[in-house]
């Protein structure tokens, strides 16, 4: 079983989630925009100081490699849903990124848009169709009409 972690931005108003970490055997892979600026591809040696200075040194078959390239990650980004996978290949990658990125930023895109056009539209029918009576207008009149002039 591959482990697979749900990458959430942070930044702005309102967190979504933009990428997927797959843990890949000798490798992290990492499906995002390339707008982010990550590398499609973990693979270095991660060097840790512990607090007694010794190192440890995480290679990428190590069992830990995984949880070392999620916390770099968490500088920029909050680690979402972690999960595994059972074969990991392209469909999979798809399939996941499809599930776990873009179908919760399309609901996010799609259902304010939608409500808020929906309400506004509402309302402009209901104004042209049914004005609300100023009670300013209303003395008007009956001061016209007690003259014997209409508007």
């Amino acid at each position: 079983m591959k482990r697979y972690a749900v990458l959430w931005d942070v930044e702005g108003q309102k967190s979504q989630p933009v990428g997927v970490a797959f843990e890949a055997g000798d490798s992290v892979l990492v499906a995002a925009p390339s707008s982010f600026g990550l590398p499609p591809r973990f693979d270095g040696d991660y060097r840790v100081l512990q607090p007694d200075s010794t190192d440890i040194i995480y290679r990428p078959e190590d069992h830990g490699y995984f949880d070392q390239v999620l916390l770099d990650l968490s500088r920029t980004f909050a680690i979402g849903e972690r999960s595994t996978v059972g074969v990991l290949d392209d469909a999979t990658i798809r399939h996941v990124f499809q599930d776990k990125v873009l179908r919760p930023q399309m609901q996010t895109i799609s259902a304010p848009y939608t409500s808020r056009k929906v309400v506004s539209l509402a309302e402009r029918r209901r104004q042209s169709f049914r004005p609300e009576v100023h009670p300013m207008r209303v003395a008007a009149d009956a001061r016209r009409s007690s003259r014997g002039t209409a508007a």
